[in-house]
């Protein structure tokens, strides 16, 4: 777990990321994101050359970014028209940070124990 982070959003529409603290706040607010309770937002710019990461600790707001400065990163995020977040994983998000696609299309399932062996 990442800093504490239990479930990470990806914002599919485009966000202005002159916005700080407050105004990305407002934007997870406006998608029903609980940035309090564990939560992180990723936002990515336009140019997909910019990624913002918002979340909350028991102290404030932290805001982290990367800027790519060569090429954008490799993501194959579209943009919609509307508001739009969706779950990814730690590992997802670690693969944006890195500048590649982020999308894992298939995960390994969660291991649960057979109860029928205890």
């Amino acid at each position: 777990m990442l800093f504490g982070i239990k479930t990470v959003f990806i914002v599919e529409h485009c966000v202005d990321l002159r916005k700080s603290f407050d105004g990305l706040l407002q934007e997870a607010m406006l998608l029903n994101i609980d940035i309090w309770n564990s939560s992180a937002v990723v936002f990515v710019s336009k140019n997909k050359r910019l990624i913002k990461i918002l979340w909350a600790d028991n102290t404030g707001l932290r805001l982290s970014m990367k800027r790519f400065h060569k090429e954008c990163a490799r993501t194959k995020l579209r943009f919609l028209a509307e508001r739009h977040a969706k779950e990814i994983s730690e590992a997802e998000l670690l693969l944006l940070i890195e500048g590649k696609d982020y999308e894992i299309k298939k995960a390994v399932k969660d291991w649960k124990p057979r109860r029928d062996l205890y």
